[in-house]
């Protein structure tokens, strides 16, 4: 495993491992938020770092190992939802319109993806971090905005 150093006195020097996990920050009264559990993936662009879902908005960001914001309508996520419920087996993604845009609670998928249970308990939508990024509405993506496509 590589490591890094980082001096703090000239006579000494900390090693860590460069591929440590980072956490999302805990839960408070106010939003939800992602308690990271294991490995992240390697790509800064791929490796969130926090994420953000208050209570109540209708907006959830997620914040990029590579320094990027990431600005996520919930109407976005909702309707882009990857699930086979939503987009049936073809492979084209569409926008699907209508149901209860409050998250309920976000999870953790393996090291890879988010799934979020929304207000009207609809759970079976994995959204991989690559998903996720795709759907960024910040002032920046929005402009270049393409819905994703399956493969």
């Amino acid at each position: 495993m590589e490591t890094s150093e980082t001096p703090q006195d000239p006579r000494k020097t900390e090693r860590r491992p460069v591929d440590a996990p980072r956490r999302f920050a805990a839960p408070d009264r106010r939003g939800t938020a992602v308690g990271w559990k294991g490995t992240m993936p390697q790509d800064p662009k791929l490796t969130p770092t926090q994420v953000k879902a208050p209570h109540g908005a209708r907006v959830m960001e997620i914040h990029w190992a590579d320094g990027h914001r990431s600005v996520l309508p919930h109407e976005i996520l909702r309707g882009y939802c990857p699930c086979a419920n939503c987009q049936g087996h073809g492979g084209t993604i569409n926008f699907v319109p209508g149901g209860d845009l409050n998250v309920r609670e976000i999870e953790q998928v393996g090291n890879y993806a988010l799934q979020f249970t929304w207000g009207d308990r609809h759970d079976s939508g994995i959204y991989t971090f690559r998903y996720l990024r795709s759907l960024c509405q910040c002032d920046e993506c929005k402009p270049q905005f393409q819905p994703p496509r399956s493969k």
